[in-house]
């Protein structure tokens, strides 16, 4: 009987330190999102129906595109470092930062590239081409805090 209880203990204090340790990294993706929520809460307040669909296609494409390749890459990264700590190997681990970075970094250019011509390929695909034209110029203007916000990533993930 003594021995489930201190079975209990030590669920739940390994409970409280996972809620812990996953309170930044939940707090970082909620305020991450509530820019794309306010930029379509006052974009909708203009009641324009074709800036909040160019806000909203533009949002997901920034989703889609640039958010899911770019985090998916970085969670490589973790592992990467999480080895490298794992193994002793403290210097290794900015190594994998910084090497993760600068790939980061590459791999963001054609990602930029497409942003800026991806009013073409929504109108091939049979979207608006005024809408199509919102959304990209909406993207452009995303995309230096998009590139900061995967180095952010990254060094999250370090962390």
């Amino acid at each position: 009987m003594q021995q489930k209880k201190s079975e209990t203990i030590s669920i739940e204090k390994t409970c409280k330190e996972i809620v812990q340790a996953s309170i930044p990294t939940i707090l970082t993706n909620l305020l991450l999102f509530i820019v794309q929520l306010t930029n379509i809460y006052h974009i909708g307040r203009l009641n324009d129906p074709r800036a909040l669909g160019a806000v909203g296609l533009g949002n997901m494409l920034i989703n889609v595109v640039c958010f899911a390749t770019c985090w998916g890459f970085n969670g490589t990264l973790e592992t990467y470092v999480t080895q490298s700590f794992g193994s002793g190997n403290t210097y290794m681990c900015g190594v994998q930062l910084n090497r993760g970075r600068i790939i980061g970094a590459v791999m963001f250019v054609p990602i930029a590239i497409l942003f800026y011509f991806v009013d073409s390929v929504l109108i091939s695909v049979g979207q608006d081409p005024e809408i199509s034209e919102i959304a990209r110029d909406y993207i452009v203007w995303a995309l230096p805090g998009l590139f900061f916000v995967n180095q952010f990533d990254a060094c999250k993930r370090y962390l």
